[in-house]
């Protein structure tokens, strides 16, 4: 009977592998979709490379000093929704069945993920134009 329980338990850890392995996967993917669709928009809409770089860094360290600016002035945690970093944390946690601990409700980073990556999506449709080349 022990053995069996063993066995058990190994089957149940092999699982609890596989299906970290996926999530983990799932995470990387997250990340990669909103760090592309913010630099293709970025990109899109400024012209200078060093410009839109600068952009792309000033996004996530204006949003995480302004994100804390507000939690320290009103005494919140939701200042941190401006926060992407700290937006994906939450989400991440959620997914790896750990406490984020950070005061966000997931909901709440869900919707600011799906709002960004619709944000950005949008801007790339308004400038993006197709056309065809013709020789």
């Amino acid at each position: 009977m022990l053995k069996l329980n063993g066995e058990i338990e190994q089957l149940a850890q092999a699982r609890r592998a596989s299906a970290s392995a996926g999530v983990d996967r799932a995470i990387v993917m997250l990340w990669v979709l909103l760090l592309s669709l913010i630099a293709l928009a970025v990109s899109a809409w400024v012209k200078w490379r060093i410009a839109a770089g600068g952009l792309l860094l000033g996004i996530f360290v204006a949003g995480a000093g302004f994100g804390t600016a507000v939690n320290q002035i009103v005494r919140t945690d939701y200042g941190s929704l401006v926060n992407l970093p700290e937006v994906m944390y939450t989400i991440w946690a959620q997914l790896l069945w750990l406490d984020a601990s950070n005061g966000l409700p997931v909901e709440w980073a869900w919707g600011v993920y799906v709002a960004v990556c619709a944000a950005c999506l949008w801007l790339l449709w308004r400038k993006v134009r197709a056309f065809e080349v013709v020789k």
